[in-house]
């Protein structure tokens, strides 16, 4: 469903897309965005149209610019294409996506690199996804599970303000107003650094 390579010493995820019928694969189209993806969860469908959030950071070599950052796109199939018609980019300069889910017209996002802003991306219109809520709170949330009426579970690990880690984490979020996700509670499973999930 994805692949990663360079094309003009930037990173970015090649993207093709199968039709499945019965015993049968048959190739559909294919497009790209800028980065990769952290997890499957990184990829939705949504009334025919693909939704992808990707991190432009090229941690595999070890580099960091406070100029690149993570953005969400929607693509359309058109004949054997797969084209962006909408996006959102350089969120969290400087910053790796560490959780992602997305939920009906909302895209949750977390990214890390001292504390763990929570992002709230509005895609109800596709053409246009934009920003519309954020929290920060010490950690990250690495798996970003929803519940019903509005809230948010996810599972990660706690952290001080200058970005220590201090444990694994379950921490339950009220998103029923996304331009201001609050941190209802959080339970520390672990306090050793080592723990992860």
């Amino acid at each position: 469903w994805w692949s990663w390579g360079w094309t003009d010493n930037a990173l970015e995820s090649h993207i093709h897309r199968f039709a499945l019928d019965g015993d049968n694969t048959v190739y559909a189209a294919s497009g790209k965005v800028p980065g990769w993806q952290w997890s499957q969860f990184a990829l939705d469908e949504q009334d025919g149209l693909l939704r992808v959030a990707t991190t432009d950071e090229d941690w595999w070599w070890g580099t960091n610019s406070a100029e690149t950052g993570s953005g969400v796109y929607v693509l359309e199939e058109s004949g054997t294409e797969l084209n962006v018609i909408g996006s959102v980019n350089g969120i969290a300069p400087g910053e790796m996506i560490q959780g992602v889910r997305f939920v009906d017209d909302i895209a949750w996002l977390v990214t890390f690199l001292q504390v763990d802003p929570l992002f709230a991306i509005d895609l109800s219109e596709p053409t246009a996804p934009a920003v519309i809520g954020e929290l920060e709170i010490p950690g990250f949330s690495r798996y970003l599970h929803p519940l019903e009426g509005g809230y948010l579970l996810t599972v990660g690990m706690d952290g001080t303000e200058d970005g220590t880690l201090t444990g694994f984490a379950v921490k339950l979020f009220d998103v029923r107003d996304p331009t201001q996700p609050t941190l209802m509670d959080s339970l520390t499973v672990s306090s050793d650094d080592w723990s992860w999930s």
